[in-house]
């Protein structure tokens, strides 16, 4: 994916988005998995002190610790999963979703997601 004023070497990691899906099992009894939707190009950085302070500030209640740049076209909302495959697997919860333009774009075309991330708490040590 090519984004326009963003080279193409900033994605350097793939990630798998997945989302919470429900089904049942053999003996009818519901199963939460979580599916696979999307495997997209991006680059994760984790946020700044300073970044999470002007978040609260400003009355948000935030718990994102890690923030995905990805492409528009991508498939993404709040409460999903982001499996990391270039880095070890590592798994966040979706906990945002922010689309961002340039003098170029419009809203409705866009030309970025940043995509704020939290380590879900059960993979905490």
């Amino acid at each position: 994916m090519s984004i326009t004023g963003i080279p193409t070497n900033f994605f350097n990691t793939t990630v798998t988005i997945k989302r919470r899906s429900v089904s049942t099992d053999a003996i009818g009894a519901i199963v939460a998995t979580w599916a696979d939707v999307a495997s997209v190009a991006g680059f994760i950085e984790p946020l700044k002190t300073f970044e999470k302070k002007k978040m609260m500030a400003q009355g948000t209640e935030f718990t994102a610790e890690f923030r995905l740049f990805c492409g528009v076209d991508t498939v993404i909302r709040d409460g999903d999963r982001i499996v990391d495959t270039g880095d070890g697997n590592k798994t966040y919860n979706v906990v945002g979703v922010d689309k961002f333009k340039t003098a170029r774009s419009t809203i409705t075309t866009g030309h970025h997601y940043e995509v704020y991330l939290e380590v879900p708490k059960e993979t905490h040590t």
